[in-house]
């Protein structure tokens, strides 16, 4: 029997397709059991046409309440197909945004502690890496865009919690409206922007959307240094920043992708890393 909520994915190619099967599903199977959701994983372009097929496909997330197979659901969420959800210790992500006042719910700033930010700017330049795109505003994000605002907060669109039959027009103007920049973070400036100008959002806690490279550089920086980059030491720092969170998030591809194959969702995870005592 069809439920009333949903978790929702875009999984495009055989080698995305074959990650988030063996990383991502178990954990998002085992909490769609304990909460009552269906899992719809989509595998093609919801706009085939020109436009849909010559933008990035992060942008084909502001139609999936239009989609035929997710459309009658009362509430769903969108899961980038790279986030690993521990299902042991994280909420019902609905009845979370059923709390708000009827936006659409995300996660505003992943790390809103500055001092914080600067050190995960700081050490990804000393490792050439670009996860934050060098460390710029989401106030210079807008301006590129060509918004005269002062609104310097956004989101990553990687989580969002919708209803169908409220936010599919508003998503759609964005798709519609809006285009994508160099700096644009794909579609993630133009939708914090118009929806924090125009909209309202429900503020989800920031454990529903972990930064995964930033909790890496924030407090495990010494992985990326040849005498510490084992295995060991890498499936120890992912395991306990995922008992951290509730869904992990390995944006950005490259070092991100690969360590996400060190996620353990079972037992171990929901009780801790086990510490040896004398």
């Amino acid at each position: 029997m069809k439920k009333s909520k949903a978790l929702v994915t875009l999984v495009s190619g055989s080698a995305y397709q074959d990650t988030w099967r063996k990383f991502c599903l178990p954990g998002w199977k085992a909490y769609a059991d304990r909460y009552g959701y269906d899992i719809v994983a989509l595998t093609k372009h919801i706009d085939g046409s020109a436009v849909g097929m010559g933008r990035p496909v992060h942008w084909q997330k502001l139609l999936i309440a239009e989609h035929p197979l997710v459309r009658d659901y009362p509430h769903v969420v969108w899961l980038d197909s790279d986030i690993a959800i521990n299902p042991h210790t994280a909420p019902c992500i609905v009845e979370e945004a059923e709390r708000g006042a009827g936006g659409i719910g995300v996660v505003v700033d992943f790390y809103p502690d500055a001092a914080l930010a600067q050190a995960v700017i700081r050490r990804q330049g000393m490792f050439q890496q670009t996860l934050n795109q060098g460390g710029r505003t989401w106030k210079g994000v807008y301006r590129d865009l060509g918004f005269n605002t002062d609104l310097d907060r956004g989101f990553n669109a990687g989580v969002m919690v919708i209803r169908p039959s409220v936010h599919a027009s508003v998503l759609r103007q964005v798709y519609d409206t809006y285009q994508q920049t160099p700096i644009s973070w794909f579609e993630n400036g133009p939708l914090s922007y118009h929806l924090m100008h125009f909209h309202d959002v429900t503020e989800l806690p920031s454990a529903f959307n972990v930064n995964f490279p930033h909790a890496l550089y924030a407090y495990y920086p010494f992985l990326m240094m040849r005498e510490f980059a084992n295995e060991t030491l890498m499936r120890l720092a992912v395991n306990v920043i995922a008992d951290n969170a509730y869904f992990l998030h390995f944006l950005g591809g490259g070092l991100a992708r690969q360590m996400m194959q060190f996620v353990e969702v079972n037992e171990r995870w929901r009780n801790g890393l086990p510490v040896a005592l004398p």
